[in-house]
């Protein structure tokens, strides 16, 4: 027993001796780059390290470190700390030197802000020997040399949606045709993709964005082989600029929602972007890849191997827009060459073994990265730089147990993170036997270490060898582009898995990435939804107006409309042509020949001059013939002009009506059921009194003031408000716009017994009699209420409307002797 008591004491006190000398270390550093003994490092490489604890900024200077260089001695450097507060930046003044050793020494005196010392071990690094932007030359060259040579597998499709109209598009542009499934569910959602054409003797490359029937709603051409279009978590746009033979130029740029580049994004530390993809991050940085090659002795690894073979490595950085690198991750530092699959020939002349295509944050935020050449998922730490897990069922490296996958996937691309450990991957499968593409998804825990396929699709005969994306929207729709199969290159499915369109390109043709998000341009707007109401009743095409807003600051011009139907028809003359923050209107026709519900969509073309570039917005037309539902009759008509500004407005039904739910209409409610604005819907609202006949057929609206003069008027009879008496809702709103002439200003009115001056008035009217006779002088409102009433048996009469508000009143005299009635409207300014 004294024996095992003196153990327990030497236990507790080597455990409290371990204890404070961890707590004695300070600042723990998780994270330093380079890499203690890495090799091949750009000479513009700065120095990163990151501890666990904030730092006393005040002990961070440049007396903290020593570099020597085998090539340069001692090297000149300014050191920061980032935001925060947990990173330190080492840069030089001037590049390192090609070849040379860097050593790193630490001197005393980090602190944090406790004031404990921050512990950093001296390290070295090598600068790799020589430049290597001409090797990713080389590289690219072979690239694009086997890319066009990849076999576009072809597939036979029948029911092909071909657009029945011209839509004014560029004789190169290779546009989409879809093909529709039965359970087709459209979205306000748009597919945004790149077109690569294998020859350029036809079609050109364009960026593009479309809607479900293939319609362009935005293409710009491009020389290079853009890819990887998207929009970003902050509503920009971006995409990829890859300048193959020139890749020190390459980058992504920004774009606003007009389409205006407003910044690029490159990596720092002398490494070239690759477009294959880029992250934005929460805190307004970017997570880049750069393929690295260096010349690297193979026969050293692999018997056979060339001495001199251009290897082609992976780093990824988070990077701001002035190049300041937060981040950096080599997969020379974590990857094996020999890690590749196996029909990558280590004994090549380039061997590209990583070949990354996608990054994604994991739930926890950490990087998971796909590797085509590993067939692998890589989940990497984002803090610390070390790798988490590998996951592929092909892949020399797999740390799960796979369930419910005999073959994995081969050659992917695209991983994707859902929720609830689900995740995605386009597998291209070309080392499948026979090849074939899929879209899998699987749930993958990586507590137990236990995945299993929970999804897959494939299409009998679809193979694609390169290219290709996997997305699952928020409704719950699959989106798969098959990349460089011809024709088929997306497909899209229901959330219950059903067929919900296909898409197809022209051949040689192909895509990166298809992905599908809401959205709109800013460059100009017009009202989501145009109603066109009822046509039962109308015996010429009715007629509605669409206003378009310029929201930019110069001249744009509508150039050309689409739409689908011939239903429906734009007659105004373009160009329409509309200022900066202006507003101009299109008039468009409807006129069914048969009964039914008429939905199209109208997209209104801006087409800069050499159609190169078209940017678009789209409406959606909502039209009825339906004689079952209550007929609806604006006055003033549709159109009108020069109406008196004294005018009111009815709405003229042809059965009696109710609310929807049933209920009466009274006049309380008509200001309700409609809207009356100057201008359009965007204009300002006119107050204004309803009224509704006995017979409930016909409403009458009030203004509650004089009409402006020369303005134009909008009226819309909301649609869902009401219905007929046997429960037929008039669905869709029925619209009008009329504009007001001049008031004529009638300083007589005569007539066989009595003139009214002045109308319209201010303080009072005169009234004059041909006769001395007993007259009753009566004024009414429009709602019926009497405002003044008076008798007089004089020649004149002054009436005081100093009381009144402006607006519109009825004046009755009476004669009461032979009975005779008079009724003048009379208005208030």
């Amino acid at each position: 027993m004294e024996k095992f008591n003196q153990y327990c004491w030497w236990v507790i006190i080597g455990f409290l001796f371990t204890f404070a000398e961890g707590f004695s270390q300070g600042a723990q550093l998780y994270y330093q780059s380079p890499q203690p003994e890495a090799r091949y490092i750009n000479p513009e490489q700065n120095i990163l390290f990151k501890v666990d604890t904030p730092l006393d900024v005040s002990s961070v200077t440049e007396s903290s470190f020593l570099l020597q260089g085998s090539k340069s001695d001692q090297i000149d450097f300014l050191i920061s700390t980032r935001d925060d507060f947990k990173t330190i930046c080492i840069q030089t003044k001037t590049p390192f030197q090609w070849g040379e050793k860097i050593h790193v020494s630490v001197q005393s005196g980090l602190k944090t802000v406790h004031g404990d010392e921050m512990i950093i071990k001296a390290f070295s690094f090598y600068i790799k020997d020589r430049e290597t932007v001409s090797l990713l030359k080389n590289y690219n060259q072979k690239e694009a040399q086997i890319q066009p040579g990849l076999k576009m597998t072809t597939n036979q499709f029948s029911g092909i949606h071909t657009p029945p109209k011209v839509n004014h598009l560029p004789d190169d542009y290779p546009a989409p045709t879809t093909q529709f499934g039965t359970n087709h569910l459209p979205e306000d959602t748009y597919i945004f993709m790149n077109m690569i054409c294998r020859s350029h003797d036809v079609y050109s490359n364009y960026l593009t964005i479309i809607d479900d029937f293939g319609v362009p709603v935005y293409y710009q051409k491009v020389d290079l082989s853009s890819r990887d279009f998207k929009v970003l978590s902050n509503g920009y746009l971006t995409y990829s600029n890859n300048d193959l033979s020139n890749p020190e130029n390459e980058k992504y740029y920004i774009m606003d929602s007009s389409y205006l580049i407003i910044d690029s994004v490159r990596m720092g530390n002398g490494y070239c972007v690759d477009g294959h993809d880029m992250l934005l991050l929460e805190n307004g940085h970017y997570l880049m890849m750069s393929y690295d090659p260096q010349l690297v002795d193979m026969s050293a690894v692999v018997a056979g191997g060339n001495p001199n073979a251009t290897v082609v490595g992976l780093v990824l950085q988070e990077v701001d827009l002035d190049r300041n690198v937060y981040f950096q991750w080599r997969s020379w530092d974590h990857f094996q060459i020999t890690d590749a699959t196996y029909d990558v020939d280590l004994t090549a002349n380039i061997i590209d073994y990583v070949h990354a295509n996608a990054l994604e944050l994991d739930a926890d935020g950490h990087i998971l990265l796909s590797s085509r050449h590993l067939d692998e998922v890589t989940k990497i730490n984002f803090n610390t730089g070390q790798i988490i897990w590998r996951f592929g069922l092909n892949s020399e490296n797999n740390m799960f147990t796979i369930l419910q996958d005999e073959i994995g996937f081969s050659h992917q691309h695209d991983i994707r993170r859902l929720e609830n450990n689900i995740y995605t991957v386009y597998d291209n499968g070309n080392n499948h036997n026979p090849p074939i593409s899929r879209a899998l998804k699987y749930h993958i825990d990586e507590q137990t270490m236990i995945a299993y396929l929970d999804w897959n699709y494939q299409r009998e005969g679809v193979y694609a060898p390169a290219t290709g994306s996997f997305r699952i929207t928020e409704e719950g729709k699959k989106l798969i582009c098959w990349g460089t199969h011809y024709p088929l290159n997306i497909t899209e499915l229901n959330s219950d898995n059903s067929l919900s369109m296909n898409i197809f390109l022209p051949e040689d043709v192909a895509s990166y990435r298809a992905v599908k998000y809401p959205w709109r341009t800013n460059l100009f707007s017009a009202f989501r939804n145009l109603s066109m109401g009822n046509f039962a009743g109308y015996h010429a095409p009715k007629e509605n107006y669409l206003r378009v807003h310029n929201n930019s600051a110069t001249d744009i011009s509508i150039t050309s409309t689409y739409n689908h139907l011939a239903e429906y028809m734009v007659v105004s003359d373009l160009p329409l042509t509309i200022p900066p923050g202006g507003s101009g209107y299109l008039t468009v026709l409807f006129s069914p020949t048969t009964t039914g519900e008429f939905k199209d969509v109208l997209t209104l073309n801006s087409d800069n001059i050499d159609n190169t570039q078209r940017i678009s917005r789209q409406v959606n037309l909502l039209g009825l013939n339906n004689d079952t539902i209550p007929s609806v009759f604006i006055t003033p008509e549709q159109g009108s002009v020069g109406v008196d500004p004294a005018t009111f407005v009815q709405i003229a039904f042809d059965v009696p009506v109710c609310m929807a739910d049933s209920s009466e209409i009274t006049d309380d409610l008509i200001p309700s059921l409609v809207y009356f604005n100057t201008e359009s819907y965007v204009g300002d609202d006119v107050g204004f009194t309803g009224h509704i006949d006995d017979a409930r057929m016909m409403m009458t609206l009030y203004p509650n003031e004089l009409l402006l003069e020369q303005q134009q008027y909008y009226i819309n009879l909301k649609g869902g408000m009401l219905a007929d008496l046997e429960g037929h809702i008039i669905r869709n709103a029925e619209i009008c716009y009329f504009t007001t002439g001049l008031i004529i200003d009638t300083e007589e009115m005569d007539s066989d017994f009595l003139t009214i001056s002045p109308n319209p008035f201010n303080e009072s009217i005169q009234l004059k009699f041909n006769e001395r006779r007993c007259f009753k002088i009566q004024l009414f409102a429009l709602d019926g209420i009497l405002q003044l009433h008076t008798t007089t048996k004089q020649l004149t009469l002054s009436l005081d409307t100093r009381a009144l508000k402006k607006g519109i009143y009825l004046l009755e005299v009476i004669n009461l002797t032979t009975g005779k009635t008079k009724t003048s409207k009379v208005v208030k300014q």
